[in-house]
């Protein structure tokens, strides 16, 4: 569904006074409209944001092209691009960030060097910052072939030594949280989970209005879709291995 959708489908689901009451645009509205309108974009930022962004949806794969001798990459540069498309479209700039999934020992970054191709790829390995810092932040380093990586406090992403030569780097990020705006707008939550919006929406309505049956209606509806998203959205659990 989108924006627009959404909103109208919320001011069915409370069956407004005045015969089906559904706003025309989601820009422009005042009183009621507007607060359906409002609680839709909240429901939608909540839900995102209650996992951490560890939502599969939310997870996505950058590509940088090193620049030689610079180590620090922010998300934003002009270096770091989406390959595998998000809420921007596959080769395309992000514009929604949340953090660096760089720390995953099933699947770390990869680097090649770009002029020998991708078969010339292997694994970064990631350590923690301050042990990077104490490594490549001390006197006099000499650029190379990148091999470990790391996120600074600023949250930018670290590579060591720095790079002699232009390679590709891929791996893991967490977009930021989608937030709607124009009518057509549709949330990159899987659309078969987009009625869990509507009722979190719904469950704001019935609080405003004090309504306890639409309230207890919203959270029976809106719990069963809630664990159904978590099941197919979160990552599973890991077991770890035999201790030595």
């Amino acid at each position: 569904m989108t924006y627009l959708e959404l909103c109208q489908a919320l001011c069915l689901e409370a069956d407004l006074p005045g015969g089906g009451t559904v706003p025309t645009a989601v820009t422009g509205q005042s009183g009621e409209l507007q607060r359906m309108v409002t609680w839709i974009t909240n429901a939608y930022v909540e839900i995102q944001n209650r996992h951490g962004y560890a939502w599969r949806w939310l997870r996505n794969e950058f590509e940088i092209a090193t620049v030689a001798s610079t180590y620090r990459y922010a998300w934003d540069d002009a270096a770091v691009t989406d390959i595998t498309g998000g809420n921007e479209g596959a080769g395309s700039a992000l514009t929604t960030f949340n953090s660096w999934d760089v720390n995953d020992r099933i699947d770390p970054p990869k680097i090649y060097l770009t002029s020998g191709g991708v078969g010339t790829e292997n694994w970064m390995i990631y350590v923690p910052w301050e042990w990077f810092r104490n490594i490549y932040e001390i006197g006099t380093q000499s650029d190379g072939y990148p091999s470990h990586v790391s996120v600074d406090p600023q949250n930018n992403l670290v590579i060591g030594p720095a790079p002699d030569a232009v390679y590709t780097i891929t791996g893991l990020f967490q977009g930021g949280a989608q937030v709607l705006a124009a009518n057509g707008d549709t949330p990159v939550l899987p659309v078969q989970y987009h009625q869990l919006i509507v009722c979190k929406a719904l469950e704001k309505y019935a609080y405003f209005e004090s309504d306890q049956a639409t309230l207890n209606r919203a959270r029976v509806e809106g719990s069963r879709l809630m664990r159904q998203l978590e099941g197919d959205q979160l990552q599973p659990m890991r077991v770890r291995g035999p201790m030595a």
